[in-house]
């Protein structure tokens, strides 16, 4: 459980990293979502990089799509996919 994002435990433990937008970075860098977040860059815009050790995606991308334009998903591409899959049923429904 100690790498789960909340309280699901999927068992797969999957380094993801997250690029969060000027207006939330100072935010994000000075709270720990997580036992295992990392700053790993500071971007020139004022953004920032940071990276989790987790399992538990289910609870995870819930929380990533929470943070909607402010953030987008470098790595793992596979959930990069994911969560623009979903973005575009979203829009599929508010964009008729």
């Amino acid at each position: 459980m100690a790498h789960s994002w909340g309280v699901i435990n999927d068992g797969e433990v999957c380094r993801v990293r997250l690029s969060f937008n000027p207006a939330v970075a100072n935010r994000v860098k000075n709270l720990i979502y997580h036992p295992s977040q990392v700053i790993e860059e500071e971007l020139p815009d004022g953004g920032v990089v940071i990276s989790f050790q987790v399992s538990g995606m289910a609870e995870l991308k819930t929380w990533i799509m929470q943070w909607g334009e402010m953030v987008e998903v470098p790595e793992p591409d596979w959930l990069r996919v994911n969560i623009c899959e979903y973005a575009r049923r979203v829009l599929a429904v508010y964009g008729k």
